[in-house]
C-alpha cells in the first residue's frame, strides 16, 4: 500500500508541475529525436514504435 501511495503522490506532483508550466521540457522535438529520425530515414525505416513518449514532444 505504501508503494501505491508513493505513486499517487508522484502523479499529483507531475500533474501540478505541468499545470504550472506545460512547456517545461519544450514543445519542439529534442535534438536526440531529430537525429534519431534522420538515422531511421537513412536506413529506410518509415515506421517505428515509440514507447514511453512522456509528454509527446518527440512523437
Amino acid at each position: 500500500m505504501k508503494d501505491l501511495d508513493n505513486l499517487n503522490r508522484q502523479q499529483l506532483h507531475w500533474e501540478q508541475a505541468f499545470a504550472k508550466n506545460n512547456e517545461m521540457f519544450g514543445e519542439s522535438p529534442s535534438d536526440a529525436a531529430i537525429r534519431a529520425a534522420e538515422i531511421f530515414k537513412s536506413h529506410g525505416q518509415e515506421r517505428i514504435l515509440e514507447l514511453g513518449a512522456g509528454q509527446g514532444r518527440d512523437t
